[in-house]
């Protein structure tokens, strides 16, 4: 019985978060590149939600008298093969990547969390059975895992974000189980259970809030490739199907024109870049803020 007290003194110290949230923020402020690419993915994230409003043209109208018009003060960013405004494609572009990003994140994110928290909770048999899987699955490079995915269940835009999702589990499955061994051999763990906690009120109450800044970083930096791994889906004519404006189609779709019309790939292509590079400064600035021994 006198380990009660002792008990719920230990749960309310737990139920604060680990990190001083102005001390995590200060350190992130304090990184120029991490500010500079969270300035950048907010700016794309306003360019994807008014489109509509951005874009000077139609990304899908022909205009047959206006192929392969160069950059001018009509056309910011040319026109294609078929007379089609490449900056309002490269907008409404922005849409897509970041709406593949976000779902395929968030299916991996889901289901390699759940993975990984159940396989170092319940341990023993259940922890050989999940990780044997995870073992089979990161066994097979990523980005082979999704084209053979998404052969199988056929090119689309959903099927891209499945198999971009799916094939992203394992590394979080990984980090979270990693995670959970680490947080479950503390004492406030030892003292949820004298209290009579249940598994799922730990779960939810104790062990995910402190879980919470490996999974972020991961999931900052894996959106990065994610929405790299759709592109190159869709370069290969696996992802994203013409006439949809999504970046890594309409770079499959110049490459043929590149030496006459270099617009055409160039501008999409550093919309990629621009985004990846961004996403990457982001994480890295989170995994510095976020570390405990940069406390």
């Amino acid at each position: 019985m006198e380990r009660v007290p002792y008990a719920k003194g230990l749960l309310e110290t737990a139920s604060q978060t680990e990190y001083n949230k102005d001390g995590v923020i200060q350190r992130f402020l304090k990184n120029r590149l991490a500010v500079g690419g969270m300035i950048i993915m907010v700016l794309f994230a306003v360019i994807a939600v008014f489109a509509p409003q951005i874009a000077p043209h139609s990304f899908e109208v022909q205009d047959l008298n206006n192929v392969f018009a160069p950059p001018s003060s009509q056309h910011w960013f040319g026109t294609d093969n078929f007379g089609r405004d490449v900056f309002s494609r490269v907008v409404y572009g922005a849409r897509i990547s970041l709406i593949i990003g976000l779902i395929s994140v968030g299916i991996g994110c889901s289901v390699g969390t759940i993975a990984g928290i159940t396989a170092a909770w319940w341990g023993s048999a259940v922890d050989r059975v999940i990780m044997s899987i995870v073992d089979i699955m990161q066994s097979i490079p990523g980005l082979l895992l999704a084209v053979s995915l998404s052969a199988a269940m056929g090119p689309g835009l959903v099927n891209a974000m499945i198999a971009v999702g799916v094939s992203s589990i394992p590394i979080y499955a990984r980090i979270v189980r990693a995670s959970v061994l680490d947080v479950r051999g503390l004492d406030f763990i030892d003292a949820a259970i004298v209290s009579g906690a249940g598994p799922l009120r730990i779960i939810r109450r104790h062990i995910l809030p402190n879980i919470l800044a490996p999974i972020v970083i991961q999931a900052s930096a894996g959106m990065a490739g994610a929405i790299l791994t759709a592109a190159s889906l869709s370069f290969i004519g696996l992802g994203v199907q013409p006439p949809a404006a999504e970046w890594g189609s309409m770079i499959s779709a110049g490459r043929a024109y590149i030496q006459n019309a270099w617009w055409i790939v160039t501008f999409p292509g550093m919309a990629i870049m621009l985004t990846v590079c961004a996403l990457n400064l982001l994480g890295d600035g989170l995994r510095d803020a976020l570390d405990p021994k940069e406390k």
